[in-house]
């Protein structure tokens, strides 16, 4: 059930989700007439008679997005809200999307820290001297992919069965499955959307973190080291049996979900060569940022100068990803302060 308080959180993140909005936007009509409008939500949300609206589509800046309501925004939040809630031991701790977990940036220092544990055991070894106690079985090799396309591919079918599974309110269910079976107008034509999930809406991300939920329950069970952000996944195993082992149960369960590994983005090999994740690269000598990273950075700023950006809106973007790039990563992000964006990193 949504209540009045779950109401107003989201109304509270509308409203500065679209603070900026223009003054021809449907928001400012919600917020005028806010007062009269939220009994009205409240009774259609509890009587289970709120039907969401078909969602436009826009292109911005060359990409394709769904845009709902206002109204609609704000209902969807609200389900998100109360549905993370409600979730949050139900959904592995290995995901790391999901709010509480600490995001990217607590899923690379995890993942890094193993990669100094796989650091420290070689060095040990080498180093007959030492006193130290080895760790046992240390992670030498890792599996890491996503999922190609992953919004865009997600069965419908498989998704509302696994929500069916999650959700025991009606009412609840019912909106999430207008969310995921939803109708887009574009160019005056409207169109029954049958697979995929909507960027840019705040209830994706928990969907994304339902829908490979069975990868997170047979990697669990494999007792290997396993992060996950999204749709990409991170695995390390102490032997290449192991490893090959992983990647016989992760082909399965992606088959089973009728999705698959993008086949540019799957790396499989020695933790002690390195490997990208999450726009970072990861070796034993420490964290930096991974090639691709530094391209669409440079690629980003060149469009905007192509676009004739003022030049504060340049520096702004510049700042704000300097601050993506070093920030949250501990002891790890003081490598990433040096960086010199002129020059490879690795």
């Amino acid at each position: 059930m949504i209540s009045a308080d779950i109401l107003d959180l989201a109304d509270k993140w509308l409203c500065q989700q679209r603070k900026d909005a223009h003054h021809n936007h449907d928001v400012w009509d919600l917020r005028w007439h806010w007062n009269e409008v939220r009994p009205e939500l409240l009774q259609q949300l509890a009587e289970g008679t709120y039907r969401l609206s078909p969602t436009r589509m826009v292109r911005i800046e060359g990409d394709c997005f769904e845009v709902w309501s206002s109204r609609d925004s704000l209902v969807l939040k609200a389900v998100s809200i109360v549905l993370s809630r409600q979730w949050h031991t139900v959904l592995s701790q290995r995901c790391f999307h999901l709010a509480g977990r600490g995001g990217a940036k607590a899923a690379l220092r995890q993942v890094m820290d193993q990669v100094h544990q796989a650091c420290a055991h070689s060095v040990a070894q080498q180093n007959t001297h030492s006193e130290a106690p080895l760790p046992s079985q240390p992670p030498k090799f890792i599996f890491k992919s996503d999922v190609k396309s992953y919004y865009a591919s997600m069965n419908h079918d498989i998704l509302v069965k696994q929500l069916r599974d999650l959700i025991d309110d009606p009412f609840l269910l019912d909106l999430v499955c207008q969310y995921v079976r939803r109708t887009v107008v574009k160019d005056g034509i409207y169109r029954n959307v049958q697979q995929g999930i909507p960027l840019g809406c705040s209830l994706s991300p928990l969907m994304g973190a339902v829908y490979l939920k069975p990868l997170d329950e047979a990697m669990e069970k494999t007792g290997l080291f396993y992060a996950r952000f999204m749709d990409d996944w991170v695995v390390l195993a102490p032997t290449r049996l192991k490893l090959r082992k992983v990647a016989r149960i992760i082909n399965q369960v992606l088959n089973q979900l009728k999705v698959w590994q993008h086949p540019e983005k799957t790396f499989v090999g020695r933790v002690a060569k390195g490997f990208d994740f999450l726009g970072y690269h990861l070796a034993p000598n420490g964290l930096s940022m991974a090639n691709k990273t530094r391209q669409n950075f440079v690629s980003r700023v060149s469009r905007l100068y192509e676009q004739r950006a003022i030049q504060t809106r340049i520096d702004g973007y510049q700042r704000r990803w300097r601050r993506w790039v070093t920030s949250g990563l501990g002891n790890w992000s003081k490598k990433l302060e040096r960086l010199d964006l002129t020059t490879p990193n690795h």
